[in-house]
């Protein structure tokens, strides 16, 4: 997808085209794709935003009165939230730096990006890796984290975002944490008790009524791997236990018989029966023995049994406390913070609750990922209703001729400099990260900036391929009125030996790089070709080492061909036709 940028920041879609269908592809509706490093600028341009907001205030206060403004600072320095502290520190240090200054400080900042660390996100502890082993011992700045796409440093900047959006939606994540009395804790265990006790009670209500339809003996047998004689042993254990919760009394003579008469050729039973679940156990104690008056009363007394102690660990576990207590404040941050301010910058879900976020857990599509780029090349100006369509007329040439023109609003919701930051950042990435390819590209001798963020996708279950993507969203802006572009480009295998794909985001930079030979025209005036002979004759110049020259050069048939003298002997050089992909397009 192509989108072109006129004088009066104006938007209209150059290109829209799947090489694999016939029809024109909408992305918007039909493409969800887990790029991890495209959600890292995101998240980039969502911690640029807080910097943003947070510094105006704090300045804001300062100018406002000596008193307020100190009082303000000391807030902010003993804030629990890191970002925070660290913009109180340089606030205080520089109160009358410009914005430019302060976001420029906010990506000067380094974090670590160790890997020997667990984070508690998305309701359990995640370990998350780099993608290159060499990133391990790092400790780079936001630039670097960019350019590089570090995995960990990430993580830890979007720990940081949470934390901002947790204290945002009214929580003291210390307090809560650290003080039993806190009462806003006190009402999350309770809540989260009560319905841990009452899934607990729905699942075995559900198994109760389950047990003579849906739960087989057969499906047992071949799923548990056991036998007759060991479900007996088992269910004696089983009966034994249950019945002495309410003291019914039954002959297990036979049951003891078996036991011992077995008990040390299974005794691996033990701890087979601690692997399956209670309703397992119920499903035994079904087989063994049939419900009758007893059978309610054994249910009714095991639920309440089961509930109270469950009740008390849940109070007493600090581990499940912390896990609770945090998950609470994170939905509630992503909820309220993350996912709002992700949709104002055009994303279209849900924002996942978890730090894996920025990996692409929540997905993206190429739309929301293009206008995005559209809207830091604007500057931070967003046009919505983007179309192809400048114009409609209805029955034309007749009495009832009603022309249309599409307005596509705009709207700012990017700050300027924030956008200019972000815009920085993906220059980085395409002249010193993973898009560098596409910086050697001659047309970038013409233009005035240029950027790019790529994105890889391998997404699996259970170390099953399910999907393979791969994308990178390029700004090119050449300083004239009516040539800026934001591309994105994307690939995906969804069906089929996947297992055969490696690719990565390297595959469609390549391909950028090819609809860059069809913009030359367009930006440089000049067909690739030409640009490739200018290109040549530089590098001959100063290429003196090695006593090249070039002697001849000429463009025919989309050929280039040119003779050169490398220690005194000619060596003739073509460059074979360009691929067509892409070309249709412009």
């Amino acid at each position: 997808m192509v989108l072109e940028i006129d004088e009066n920041s104006n938007w209209k879609i150059l290109a829209n085209t799947d090489t694999q269908s016939d029809v024109v592809y909408n992305p918007a509706k039909q493409g969800r794709f887990q790029w991890g490093s495209t959600a890292k600028l995101r998240v980039l341009v969502n911690y640029l935003m807080i910097i943003h907001d947070e510094a105006l205030l704090l300045q804001s206060a300062l100018k406002e009165s000596n008193i307020k403004g100190a009082t303000v600072l000391k807030e902010y320095q003993k804030s629990s939230v890191t970002i925070k502290r660290l913009l109180a520190s340089y606030i205080k240090k520089y109160p009358k730096a410009s914005m430019n200054q302060v976001l420029n400080w906010a990506m000067s900042r380094r974090i670590s990006a160790n890997p020997d660390s667990k984070f508690l996100t998305g309701e359990s502890w995640h370990e998350f890796n780099n993608y290159q082993k060499s990133d391990d011992r790092k400790n780079p700045n936001l630039w670097q984290m960019t350019t590089q796409s570090i995995n960990l440093s990430f993580v830890r900047l979007m720990r940081d975002v949470v934390d901002y959006y947790i204290e945002q939606s009214g929580f003291d994540k210390i307090a809560i944490l650290t003080n039993k009395n806190n009462s806003i804790r006190k009402i999350i265990i309770n809540d989260a008790v009560k319905k841990e006790e009452a899934d607990y009670i729905s699942g075995l209500n559900f198994f109760v009524e389950s047990i003579q339809g849906s739960f087989s003996y057969d499906e047992l047998m071949q799923n548990g791997n056991v036998t007759d004689k060991e479900i007996l042993i088992l269910a004696r254990d089983v009966v034994k236990k249950l019945e002495r919760t309410v003291e019914v009394q039954s002959d297990n003579s036979s049951y003891d018989h078996a036991y011992r008469k077995e008990q040390k050729k299974y005794a691996h039973l033990a701890s087979w029966f601690k692997r399956i679940t209670y309703y397992e156990k119920k499903w035994l104690l079904s087989r063994v023995r049939q419900p009758d008056e007893h059978y309610s009363d054994l249910i009714e007394a095991e639920e309440k049994r089961i509930v109270k102690q469950t009740s008390q660990w849940l109070r007493t576990s600090q581990s499940w406390i912390k896990n609770t207590l945090y998950t609470h404040m994170e939905r509630q941050a992503f909820t309220e913070g993350v996912t709002p301010a992700w949709k104002n910058l055009g994303y279209p879900f849900n924002v996942s609750p978890s730090y894996a976020v920025v990996l692409g857990s929540s997905g993206d599509t190429p739309m929301s990922l293009v206008e995005l780029a559209g809207t830091l090349l604007n500057n931070g100006v967003h046009e919505k209703n983007i179309s192809a369509i400048e114009r409609i007329i209805l029955a034309p040439g007749s009495d009832f001729e009603t022309p249309f023109k599409i307005e596509n609003k705009q709207e700012r919701i990017i700050p300027e400099a924030v956008a200019i930051v972000a815009k920085k950042a993906m220059e980085g990435v395409l002249h010193k990260g993973t898009a560098v390819f596409a910086s050697r590209h001659p047309l970038m001798k013409y233009v005035k900036s240029a950027g790019a963020k790529t994105g890889t996708g391998d997404n699996r279950h259970n170390e099953t391929a399910i999907n393979r993507s791969a994308a990178v969203l390029s700004i090119i802006d050449t300083g004239e009125k009516k040539t800026k572009y934001a591309i994105c480009i994307t690939m995906s295998v969804t069906e089929g030996d996947i297992e055969r794909y490696n690719f990565t985001s390297k595959v469609p930079v390549r391909i950028l790089s090819r609809i860059a030979d069809h913009l030359s025209p367009i930006i440089a005036k000049k067909s690739i070709e030409e640009l490739q002979v200018e290109l040549a004759v530089k590098k001959s110049r100063k290429s003196k080492a090695n006593n090249l020259a070039i002697v001849s050069s000429s463009v025919k048939k989309n050929r280039l061909q040119f003779t050169s003298h490398k220690n005194s002997q000619p060596v003739t050089h073509v460059n074979e036709d360009s691929d067509q992909l892409f070309k249709s397009l412009f």
